[in-house]
């Protein structure tokens, strides 16, 4: 479920968030060659090359900085993908090379709406400044670089004479890495850079012939030139916003043009799906020859590939998988998702409302509405219209299922209410008010209770409840307004009884939900509060001990001991109102609210009156705390002052010690049971479970929490370990 799509460009962003001169230093380029000469092991750099070497070092080594940006977080989380499943490295280990992998990841898999890359922001945010235009100039260069198919025509250690075999004229390139010889024909990546041309990364040798590819070039042409039902005209749109609107256009809306250059020029650079190009090359693997390795025949042909493997064939995807990137054709082709955000950003205008970010899970949700909600002028969806194409007639079996579970689901808002980790998730389905159970695995571990999920749900022919995959994912804390619009939107839906009429209608309503969405993350309405309904604030009050025999006394006869230093402070509702800790230098009161702060005060003053003093008071505004992570922004500082090791153990026994408190607390959203009570049943397992994984993940968003191990809760619950960290890597 992923990069971060805007209103404004990536780049805009980034340059609002990042330092230039921290990225990519204006000698970027000579330390990068400086490090590389200093690396034991690394090849020579042939004579030439040195300058744009560099360059390309430098450029390639910013993008990967780039990744650690929430907006390439998708991205990463790709390459890391890549990097398990193919392994890349070359041979004898994988035919995927790593610069194949490293340069499809910095430039052949766009990001958001406006599509880009971390080639492609570099190159914007260097025009800023003119001292850096070489730097520029090579960004550029690897943002453009794509596949292409070269017949050598000579070469030598250093330089080959390369000829374009769709057209053009041939050409001298300079090599960083021997190895093509006179004949040779296969898929290279050309770079430019001041006045020449440069092959950086290993080329791909193609045992097919010529004509074989360029009949391939020729079905690829074909099948984008298929027509397709005319997109509906937006009504009142402004000439400006049309502007806006062509500005951010995906780099895929390009394939939509009837142009076959312009079609093959995206099909060599983008594939027709983010990992094409990497199942070809590990399908197609056909042998080396000194380290350069050779592909057999064309990526359409699954049945001539020396090694077809299922993924090649779209079989080890899951079937919603497949037949999302089907669908997304017809999107891309039909510029539905342009359409898709106009109707967005009228929205916002409309409420007076800045445009704001899209996260991954909104991105795919409105991605989901292009295909199952937005209608053209004859009434249908992209789904319905590529029901009646001929490439839905060669669909495996398993994914035509998919697209009929996906015809017999709904979309709609749900509430999670129980959580069975690695099974199921149970929720409320809140525009119907009803009761559901959905298979879902992943996200077990991924949700919280109370959580919301907004999106499509599939139901197979036996009745059972998937989702369909493009959701928007609202945390518990800030659900009301969302739950609110909710309420008032199915108050506007007709009758269940007439469920076609109530599925049609339900599916125009990804746009007002994300709309709210993006005003909830522009002013987060916080309303935290604890089980007497006062704000939330984490409060210690210190203090001194002036009679510890006095003190000793009290606690002993009005508190609930521990047995461990601890006492707590029960209400006759067996609410825990207070913690309190007395050790050598002092007496520790805790409480989870102001209120209850002046009530634990007034009691332990008034039962020992000069036996205290009170000192320091201790307060987390936990509101402000959660706004302040909420704003948070690239390039701030992420870490926290970092605690000596004692103090640290402390602190983390402080935090256990106020959560094994709650253990014996009434819980509302668990109809005042308490957790150990819960604990002791199999449906009430699943909710103990849940809960502290929430906390788990509350308390890590603290560093100085990072480490804090909560298995002693598990044990105390009787429960198997099923914290955080036994997630599987995403």
């Amino acid at each position: 479920m992923a990069s971060v799509i805007s209103y404004a460009p990536i780049a805009a962003q980034l340059g609002r968030m990042l330092s230039l001169d921290e990225l990519l230093p204006r000698d970027a380029a000579e330390e990068a060659l400086r490090e590389y000469l200093e690396t034991e092991d690394e090849p020579p750099i042939p004579a030439g090359v040195g300058e744009f070497f560099a360059h390309y070092l430098a450029l390639t080594r910013a993008a990967f900085e780039l990744l650690n940006a929430p907006q390439f977080d998708r991205l990463a989380r790709f390459y890391d993908a890549v990097e398990e499943h193919y392994m890349p490295g070359g041979p004898p280990v994988s035919p995927v090379y790593d610069s194949f992998a490293a340069q499809l990841t910095g430039g052949s898999v766009p990001q958001g709406v406006a599509g880009e890359t971390p080639y492609s922001v570099l190159a914007r945010l260097l025009l800023r400044d003119p001292s850096r235009a070489r730097l520029q100039r090579m960004a550029q260069s690897l943002s453009d670089a794509r596949f292409d198919l070269y017949r050598v025509l000579a070469a030598d250690e250093e330089h080959a004479e390369l000829e374009p075999v769709r057209g053009g004229s041939a050409f001298s390139v300079r090599l960083l890495d021997p190895g093509l010889r006179a004949g040779d024909f296969g898929l290279m990546r050309v770079l430019g850079f001041e006045d020449a041309f440069y092959i950086a990364d290993s080329p791909y040798l193609l045992t097919a012939s010529v004509e074989e590819w360029r009949d391939h070039c020729a079905r690829v042409v074909a099948r984008q030139q298929t027509p397709a039902a005319p997109s509906a005209p937006k009504s009142g749109s402004k000439s400006g916003k049309k502007d806006k609107t062509r500005k951010r256009r995906k780099n895929g809306a390009d394939a939509s043009r009837k142009d076959p250059e312009q079609i093959l020029a995206h099909y060599f650079k983008f594939g027709l799906s983010e990992r094409y190009w990497l199942d070809y090359v590990r399908d197609a693997y056909a042998g080396e020859r000194r380290g350069i390795v050779f592909l057999a025949g064309v990526p359409d042909r699954p049945e001539l590939l020396p090694h077809p493997e299922p993924y090649a064939r779209g079989e080890d995807a899951s079937p919603l998988v497949e037949l999302r990137a089907a669908l997304m054709e017809v999107v891309t082709r039909e510029d539905l998702l342009e359409r898709a955000l106009q109707e967005l950003e009228d929205s916002l205008e409309s409420a007076g409302q800045e445009a704001g970010e899209l996260d991954p899970n909104e991105e795919h949700l409105l991605i989901a509405y292009a295909m199952f909600g937005l209608r053209a002028a004859d009434g249908t969806v992209a789904l319905e219209r590529f029901e009646c194409s001929p490439e839905a007639e060669a669909l495996r079996p398993e994914v035509r299922a998919a697209l009929e579970s996906l015809k017999q689901g709904w979309f709609s808002v749900f509430r999670v209410e129980r959580i069975h980790l690695d099974e199921r998730l149970e929720v409320l389905d809140v525009l119907r008010s009803e009761r559901l159970a959905i298979e879902e695995r992943l996200g077990t571990r991924q949700l919280g209770l109370g959580d919301l999920v907004i999106g499509w749900v599939c139901r197979d022919q036996a009745g059972t409840i998937t989702l369909e995959g493009g959701i928007a994912h609202v945390p518990a804390p800030v659900t009301e307004p969302i739950l609110q619009l909710a309420a008032e939107l199915g108050r506007e839906l007709p009758p269940l009884s007439d469920e076609p009429a109530w599925k049609r209608r339900a599916a125009t309503l990804p746009v007002a939900l994300i709309a709210a969405i993006l005003q909830l993350r522009a002013a987060p309405p916080l309303q935290l509060a604890n089980t007497s309904g006062d704000p939330l604030q984490l409060v210690t009050q210190h203090y001194r001990i002036r009679d510890r025999a006095r003190v000793l006394e009290v606690l002993e006869r009005e508190f609930v001991a521990d047995g461990d230093g601890t006492y707590r402070w029960v209400s006759d509702a067996d609410i825990l109102l207070a913690t309190l800790e007395l050790s050598k230098s002092g007496l520790l009161a805790r409480v989870n609210s102001r209120q209850r702060l002046e009530a634990v005060q007034q009691r332990l003053e008034t039962l020992l009156g000069a036996a205290l003093e009170r000192t320091l008071e201790a307060c987390e505004d936990v509101e402000q705390a959660v706004r302040g992570r909420t704003k948070a922004k690239v390039g701030q500082s992420k870490s926290e002052p970092e605690l000596p090791p004692e103090l640290a153990a402390q602190f983390h026994q402080m935090v256990l010690d106020r959560i094994r408190a709650t253990l014996d607390e009434p819980i509302p959203q668990f109809r005042n049971r308490t957790l150990r009570a819960l604990a002791r049943t199999q449906q009430g397992r699943a909710d103990v479970i849940a809960w502290l994984r929430d906390q788990e993940r509350i308390l890590k968003i603290n560093p100085q929490l990072a480490g804090l191990d909560m298995r002693p809760l598990w044990q105390e619950l009787s429960l198997p370990y099923q914290g955080l960290d036994t997630d599987p890597p995403p």
